[in-house]
């Protein structure tokens, strides 16, 4: 007879603030990251996007910091995984096939990014912007569309509700960097 194994795991996605406990239970081999997204995408958010598995990513909780970009293995044992509810796991997917194009101009420099549209959109601008060695102080997009600045992945969101993709499928934003 063999034991069932359980467990709470704490999530977040990645454009929410709030946390919340996902229950695992196994019986013979524990699950992984990859059994894991099969097991979200039943769930109706990514049905209606008409996600699959591999379009999940997952992350440690970088709590908002600019940190590195990379996702976890999906190899990766859920019971392995040193998350709480102020430390969740944090799971990125797409929004749509489109891209987004950010035409960013800092100090008379004009330099492109483009990203996937995806929940993890702001996070990955922020980290490709500090690449940049004279962009490692504070600062903030200030969208010349709107002359709003975004400084906030709320305020990122509310630009990209706001904004229609162009014929070629991609949302282009003008952003110019000003320092705080």
């Amino acid at each position: 007879m063999s034991t069932v194994h359980k467990f709470a795991l704490w999530l977040r996605f990645e454009n929410k603030e709030k946390v919340f406990d996902y229950p695992v239970q196994y019986q013979n081999m524990p699950p992984n990251l990859n059994n894991l997204a099969a097991k979200l995408i039943q769930r109706r958010l990514f049905r209606q996007l008409d996600l699959d598995a591999d379009d999940i990513d997952f992350f440690d909780d970088y709590n908002h910091e600019v940190v590195n970009n990379k996702p976890l293995r999906g190899t990766i044992l859920l019971e392995d995984l040193n998350v709480t509810d102020s430390k969740p796991l944090v799971i990125r997917f797409p929004f749509s096939d489109n891209m987004i194009e950010f035409n960013i101009r800092y100090m008379g420099s004009l330099f492109e990014i483009t990203l996937a549209h995806s929940t993890g959109a702001w996070h990955t601008l922020l980290v490709n912007t500090r690449e940049y060695t004279e962009l490692q102080e504070d600062f903030v997009f200030v969208d010349q569309t709107t002359k709003k600045a975004i400084g906030t992945e709320i305020a990122f969101n509310y630009l990209m509700n706001n904004i229609q993709p162009n014929n070629q499928g991609q949302f282009v934003i003008n952003f110019i960097i000003r320092n705080k």
